[in-house]
């Protein structure tokens, strides 16, 4: 039976309801929040996921939607997520259908069909996005249907408030008060700070809501672990490839899933989520885990989430992607892989652990670092306090502002003063002033005639081109072997570092690069423990102000703790939600920084660290603060010294690098030259570029951004001076990045003395200072600096650098005096053209560029002519052995698949042919060690053997060896019944025994084979086999050969059969390596095709 309590002021058929889905009483958001809404009010509820919320908004809008006999949608259901929408559409159909009301669900995926559907037989209860809503607003039936709307629920109400979606959804509620003549509201949000301004920002031109929140700050139950590796980390994390560090932390991943039954484990970061994922599976390849952010495709997001709730997978390492409250069933426990940042993501992500009602939300962070533990338990202590970031709402964005005017007239709106006043309304735009409207006005080329505004022609198509306000990110598509698209990458990652036939890792597996074109990557299953690790940019979490102060206050407790190491960390680790391990590392840092400086920074003490040339600046900022404060200092510096200067920003400070000849306080700006040093760094960041970017579409200038965004970010800021869209790329950068008023209040409080700054000199870093300095580095330039050079000029220079010393990107730029950006994109098209190589640090995880020596004959040719080069290396069509031999000795080593489609054979009779060859000894099938499959002619089986770079045989190959030797033929699955392995095992063996020479394989037999065990390895031979079927990657020829791409590329040099082909057209940039031979016949196509 369902409780007497609020359910029992809902109708007969909803109580019954609740009962038939076993709901037998209220949660606690539901007990209070239910008898307000009957009573007509709007209401915030605020509760963590899995208390019912849901159910509190919309049972009592269903109960009171009965008294409703309009025709038309009546409750409007917003949430931030289509993946959302479909699991409401579930919940909320199972109550509205039992009173026989009809729910539908509008979003982007939604079928032109049933869109019609919708217009002609509008439901009851619509579900959608804000983009969605801003589609039908306009539209005549559409906007009939919504008259009838008397409720609106706002879901995760949290996710639209911080970005220019919630600036949107402010406008387009007024837009529909204005359709329907008002509403009542409901919010429902996760844990968040400063409810208050929520419940304003929902109001609007309405009743300002009635808060209803949960104190779950006592609810959770959190510690901070931190864990040092083991011998057995150590051999283990060089066999995969990675830091011994983090290999202890999975393992500890695992030991609490198999310990909890499920987990999630929360990253920051997708290139987190994707190493953690790979090294989880190479540690316990017996545990399922799965993968899940917003870069994999939705088929794999939601095939992860429902394995999870089925049960299926042990756990799954994700980014905030699950952090909304998508339904995954119960778990006992929520891992946090590293610190969470902010308090608000602490609580939300550890709430996901219960899930439930009335259970606690249990949750382990596992630290990284020394100051990693500090951040961590300075957020737990003050979630425990109840305190929580108040979210940042963005002030009036101009060019949100844009596309809602043009909707504001397609809604028939024409008079600037009733613009104006609806606009108004809305939170975001409570203080814009009528100039401000009419700056927009102006930057859309609209004009205004007796207070009437006058559009340009094309507004519906403006209007509907600017649906999303989320920032449109260019990504390169991700397919498998089966042209299934899995996800997809950052472009300049894809461009760094890959090419065809290197390892990557992606949903935590490993692959080979098949092919790369200019917007796709398709991968193949690959056997190697680990690839490149994928990365994307904006994936920083800032740390708020507040949580810095804790931060120091936790460091300066931490260093007063009385007795020796052991037993300070002993006591620490009883009091605070510690473990001993992050006790003792959180002493030690603390007590080293004290000793090596004397002070720790504090609220009212900023010290300045300097070393060399480079001056730290210790104080509790916060990652805005830091930005805004460090920047300022850094184009101070810059401009004091005349030249570039380095800049590292940490939430607990920041670092200048290459100022020996400055002080500490001639660094910093005074109170007076903050603001202008502030603006002026901000026109000459490459940051520029991109605000202006994805502002420009909005603010009806995309055309004129596009040709503007060639120029440097000095000449860039200069064109567009005095311009709506400088006001709000600038507004951008600072809302995203900054906090100015932070920054100057710091700099007043030293002015009047309030803050005290300590210097201290030193010869050696403290390791604060390592800490802070580890962040990834930018460079400011002075205002003296004016445009950047000429690519042609900055070409010389790099290439006049590298021919002194390797050097990092990033020390390129801080010499040249060049935006990061501009040198990387340099860097990869020399990288194309042979002419660098990248070489990967691995203590300091950074790239450094190294000046190859040319030994090679280069040439450029278009992507026609390689096209037309491929078109011709052909052979007969195979039909029998014979034409099998005779294509193979033409065509060298080929793949089954590429010898199928360059011969044009019928598979029936390939397969035949393939197959009498290999039984009759003739030809040979070759495994290679990169998991592909050569078919080679018997007598070139040897210079495949001498083309692989010799390595140690495995243990598991060796018995495979001596067993074979015995059976003397047999298939993979027989040798893998005999030694009770798997048969995937046991073919990765019989590939190395092949290249080693001791197996060779003819079809699904294979034959033990004698070998001289002394030879020198030749690769050229082998290398002029795979060239003949045609050009091939540097990455390709190099996997199978199971060499580097230097070594690699040193055999192709010494050889004067070889051409470097350099690839360009149809937006494609490619280097290849092909015959002299196929070279010559692109120059005999380029000597015919010229006019006579």
């Amino acid at each position: 039976m369902v409780s007497m309590g609020a359910f029992s002021l809902l109708c007969r058929e909803l109580r019954e309801k609740l009962a038939e889905v076993g709901v037998e009483r209220e949660t606690e958001i539901q007990e209070k929040a239910i008898p307000l809404i009957l009573e007509g009010r709007s209401v915030l509820l605020i509760a963590p996921a899995g208390w019912g919320k849901t159910e509190a908004a919309v049972l009592p809008v269903l109960h009171m939607m009965r008294e409703v006999k309009e025709a038309g949608v009546k409750l409007l259901y917003i949430t931030p997520l289509r993946s959302l929408n479909r699991d409401l559409l579930n919940r909320v159909a199972r109550y509205a259908h039992a009173l026989g009301f009809r729910v539908g669900v509008r979003h982007g995926d939604t079928s032109s069909s049933e869109r019609e559907a919708q217009a002609r037989h509008p439901p009851d209860v619509l579900i959608t996005t804000p983009e969605s809503l801003q589609a039908i607003l306009p539209g005549r039936l559409m906007r009939a249907a919504l008259r009838a709307v008397r409720w609106v629920v706002v879901d995760e109400v949290h996710e639209f408030l911080e970005s220019k979606r919630g600036s949107q959804l402010a406008v387009l509620l007024e837009r529909v008060r204005e359709v329907c003549g008002g509403f009542q509201v409901i919010g429902l949000s996760a844990t968040i700070g400063s409810p208050e301004s929520v419940a304003e920002f929902l109001a609007g031109g309405g009743a300002k809501p009635e808060v209803v929140s949960l104190d779950i700050g006592k609810r959770v139950e959190i510690r901070v672990e931190y864990h040092e590796p083991s011998g057995e980390d150590a051999s283990s994390a060089e066999k995969v490839g990675v830091n011994p560090w983090l290999l202890a932390r999975a393992r500890r991943i695992v030991e609490l899933a198999k310990a909890s039954g499920r987990v999630l484990v929360f990253t920051n970061t997708r290139s987190t989520a994707e190493l953690l994922s790979r090294v989880i599976a190479e540690l316990s390849p017996d545990v399922e885990f799965g993968t899940h952010h917003s870069s994999l495709s939705r088929d794999i997001r939601v095939e992860v989430e429902s394995s999870l709730k089925s049960g299926f997978l042990l756990g799954v390492v994700c980014t905030s992607s699950l952090q909304l409250g998508i339904d995954i069933g119960e778990l006992e426990l929520v891992v946090q892989y590293g610190s969470p940042r902010t308090v608000t993501n602490l609580l939300q992500r550890v709430g996901r652990a219960g899930h439930r009602a009335w259970k606690k939300s249990s949750g382990v962070v596992l630290a990284e670092t020394p100051l990693d533990i500090a951040e961590s338990l300075a957020i737990v202590r003050l979630a425990k306090r109840g305190w929580l970031e108040k979210p940042r709402i963005p002030e009036k964005p101009l060019d949100v502002l844009a596309v809602q005017l043009a909707g504001l007239t397609l809604d028939g709106r024409r008079s600037l003063r009733e613009v104006y006043d609806v606009v108004r309304r809305a939170y975001p735009y409570r203080k814009l002033t009528v100039d401000e409207l009419k700056e927009v006005v102006k930057a859309l080329g609209w004009s205004e005639q007796h207070g009437r505004l006058v559009a340009k022609r094309g507004v519906w198509r403006y209007y509907y081109e600017n649906l999303s306000v989320i920032s449109e990110r260019e990504e390169v598509e991700v397919v498998d072997d089966r042209g299934q698209i899995v996800g997809y990458m950052d472009p300049r990652f894809v461009a760094l570092y890959l090419s065809e036939g290197e390892a990557v890792v992606f949903q935590g597996k490993v692959w080979i690069v098949a092919e790369i074109s200019r917007d796709k990557v398709k991968l193949a299953p690959s056997r190697e423990h680990m690839g490149e690790i994928p990365w994307w940019e904006g994936e920083t979490i800032p740390v708020p102000k507040e949580v810095a102060d804790e931060v120091f206050e936790v460091l300066r407790e931490a260093s007063e703790e009385p007795g020796d190491y052991a037993r300070a960390a002993e006591s620490l680790a009883r009091y605070e939600a510690v473990d001993y391990q992050a006790a003792l590392s959180l002493i030690k840092l603390a007590r080293g920084t004290l000793q090596a400086l004397g002070v720790l920074p504090s609220r009212d003490i900023m010290v300045a660290e300097k070393v060399g040339d480079s001056i730290a600046f210790y104080y509790p900022l916060g990652r805005r603060g830091a930005e805004a404060l460090g920047r300022a200092a850094a184009f101070k510096a810059a401009s004091l010294v005349g030249r570039p200067v380095g800049l590292r920003i940490s939430p607990y400070g920041f670092v200048i690098e290459g100022v020996e000849e400055l002080s500490p306080r001639e660094a910093l700006p005074s109170p007076g030259e903050f603001e202008e040093a502030l603006s002026s760094s901000l026109r000459y960041t490459p940051l520029l570029k991109l605000a202006v970017s994805e502002v420009a579409g909005r603010l009806g200038a995309r055309e004129e951004a596009e040709k503007l965004l060639d120029l440097s970010p000095e000449q860039l800021a200069a064109a567009i001076d005095g311009t709506a869209l400088l006001k709000q790329a600038i507004g951008d950068i600072q809302h995203k990045y900054l906090d100015a008023g932070v920054a100057k209040e710091v700099l007043e409080r030293i002015h009047d003395g309030s803050i005290r700054l300590r210097v201290a000199e030193r010869d050696e870093p403290t390791p604060l200072f390592t800490e802070v300095s580890s962040r990834f580095p930018e460079v400011v330039r002075p205002s003296s600096i004016s445009s950047l050079p000429a690519s042609g000029s900055l070409r010389d220079r790099v290439v006049a650098e590298l021919s002194r010393s390797p050097l990092s990107a990033y020390e390129l730029s801080r010499r040249l005096g060049a935006p990061l950006k501009d040198v990387l994109d340099l860097l990869v098209q020399l990288k194309d053209e042979g002419a660098v190589r990248d070489v990967l640090v691995p203590d300091a995880m950074a790239r450094i560029w190294v000046l190859r020596k040319k030994g090679i004959e280069s040439a450029r040719v278009a992507v026609s002519e390689l096209i037309e080069l491929r078109s011709k290396i052909r052979a007969d069509r195979i039909s029998s052995v014979s034409s099998l031999i005779r294509a193979l000795d033409m065509l060298g080593a080929v793949s089954p698949r590429r010898l199928l489609k360059m011969t044009g054979s019928s598979s029936e009779d390939f397969r035949e042919a393939l197959q009498r060859a290999l039984e009759s000894r003739r030809a040979v099938l070759v495994h290679t060690l990169a998991g592909g499959q050569l078919i080679l002619l018997s007598e070139q089986f040897s210079s495949y053997v001498m083309g692989v770079k010799p390595f140690k045989m495995s243990k598991l190959s060796e018995v495979t060896a001596e067993l074979l030797k015995i059976m003397g033929a047999a298939t993979a699955e027989e040798l893998a019944r005999r030694l009770g392995e798997s048969t995937r095992s046991v073919r990765r063996s019989l590939a190395e025994l092949q290249a080693l020479g001791h197996a060779v394989c003819y079809g699904r037999e294979w034959k033990y084979r004698r070998r001289v065990e002394s030879w020198e390895w030749r690769p050229h031979g082998l290398l002029l086999l795979l060239l003949k079927s045609g050009p091939k990657t540097l990455g390709y020829l190099a996997r199978v050969c199971n060499a580097s791409r230097d070594e690699v590329l040193e055999a192709l040099e010494s050889t004067r059969q070889v051409v470097k082909l350099i690839v360009r057209g149809r937006g494609v940039r490619r280097v290849l390596y092909c015959l002299r031979s196929h070279f010559n016949a692109i120059l005999e196509a380029r000597e015919r095709s010229r006019p006579r």
